[in-house]
């Protein structure tokens, strides 16, 4: 049965692991009026802990409102201040109710969560076996065999899992010594949830051959996060020796000289890094084999969800995956205000240290657009027009970036080639101010 002081030690090595700061000052308990919580919930009471309960109410079952009520009536009992979250946990994007109702409710948490507050949840060892089992069928890596850490960064924050060390077993035994009441959720028994059946079904054959299963998998789930820490860490020292100066650009040459385990391993590390979300081994192996094998004049593409890989000069690029011709954009600009162009730039004017536009040109029509074809220009110490697709070749532009470049047109005359090339018929005298216009990208929400 879990003890008062072990748990005391428990949550004072968790909190001073190496790593963990800012200092953590008070404690908030993802509390669903579950056995699990109402133990967690009992045990941060007993120690006296700086501790807020909160309620998450996804209002899937017919009796949510009376376990909100329950769990305002125990924090109210224990003097702790309860706060109940109401939220749509309706599918969406093809997810399972499953994975739809832990998004919203880590959602929610991460938006209650304050500054020097730390989130506590009630994951324990059980929890841990079914979570490494379900990675198993899915033929999840080190990242998903790791299951769930004990501690890990969370909305600036941290997430912390102190009864990751405790059977259910141990946790029951708890509850009832201490004539602890708590709700049961009825789905909890619906074998349709993978989780479920695997709880219902599964494990109990395995407590009858090996009693300590739970305890058994948590540590190969232990060993798996060492694992995962040294591939991160070898990942960390591949990604400085590929990188450019760009964050989302590598080189092909120095990734070519890796071997495909190592690839993998500093792709993944990017990915998750730059992407917010790991590859499947189906992608890194579409990449390694069509991209980084690519020749050097080709320009293949790979599609990842919201975002593309591309390759382009011996260079792998990640791109936010824009699906929108930008060739029929014509905006009129005054010169004067920040301007949006399409959902992904806004363009403003800015006074030139160096040689800019003349700002008698604000009198004439001015207008912004994208790339169609045939663009030509007259830049200065030429007696000529040249062609904007030869220069954008010879600049080294990569192609995809060629049409989403804003082009600056006086009375339907290219002007400027932002952040590239001005014309010369435009330019400010060498005694007068100039301006030029200063392209943005939008950051994605």
């Amino acid at each position: 049965m879990i003890e008062l002081k072990r748990f005391r030690q428990q949550l004072k090595t968790l909190t001073e692991a190496p790593g963990v700061s800012p200092p953590i000052s008070s404690y908030l308990i993802a509390y669903s009026g579950g056995l699990d919580s109402h133990v967690l919930l009992q045990l941060c009471q007993q120690l006296k802990l700086p501790v807020r309960a909160v309620h998450v109410h996804h209002g899937l079952q017919n009796q949510a409102d009376a376990w909100a009520q329950h769990c305002v009536d125990v924090c109210v009992q224990y003097k702790i201040e309860c706060v109940v979250l109401n939220v749509d946990a309706s599918r969406h994007n093809g997810d399972s109710p499953e994975d739809t109702a832990r998004k919203v409710r880590y959602d929610a948490l991460k938006n209650e969560l304050k500054a020097g507050e730390c989130l506590l949840s009630a994951h324990h060892a059980d929890d841990q076996a079914e979570t490494l089992l379900l990675q198993l069928m899915r033929g999840a890596g080190a990242a998903g065999l790791a299951a769930m850490p004990m501690v890990k960064t969370f909305a600036g924050g941290w997430h912390l899992r102190p009864l990751l060390g405790h059977s259910r077993a141990e946790i029951e035994a708890y509850a009832k010594a201490h004539g602890l009441h708590w709700v049961e959720d009825p789905s909890n028994r619906n074998t349709d949830f993978d989780r479920n059946l695997l709880r219902q079904n599964v494990l109990p054959l395995l407590q009858q051959r090996w009693p300590a299963y739970a305890h058994s998998l948590s540590r190969s789930a232990e060993l798996q996060q060492q694992s995962l820490e040294l591939n991160q860490a070898l990942a960390a020292i591949d990604l400085a020796a590929v990188s450019t100066q760009q964050r989302s650009v590598l080189s092909m040459p120095g990734l070519q000289k890796l071997t495909r385990t190592r690839q993998f391993n500093v792709l993944r590390y990017w990915l998750r890094e730059r992407g917010g979300r790991s590859p499947s081994h189906n992608v890194l192996t579409q990449l390694c084999s069509s991209l980084l094998t690519a020749k050097t004049d080709a320009s293949p593409l790979l599609v990842w969800g919201e975002l593309e890989l591309r390759c382009y000069r011996q260079q792998l690029y990640l791109l936010p995956r824009w699906q929108q011709n930008f060739s029929d954009i014509d905006v009129p600009w005054d010169g004067k205000h920040r301007v949006e162009l399409a959902k992904y730039f806004t363009v403003r004017a800015e006074l030139a240290c160096t040689p800019g536009l003349d700002m008698r040109i604000f009198e004439q029509r001015l207008s912004l657009r994208f790339r169609r074809s045939g663009e030509r220009l007259q830049l200065p110490g030429k007696s000529h027009h040249q062609d904007l697709k030869q220069l954008m070749q010879e600049a080294g532009i990569p192609p995809w970036q060629r049409a989403r470049i804003p082009l600056l047109y006086v009375d339907d005359e290219l002007a400027c080639v932002c952040g590239y090339w001005l014309a010369a018929p435009f330019l400010a005298p060498a005694d007068k101010p100039g301006w030029l216009p200063v392209c943005e990208a939008i950051a994605a929400a």
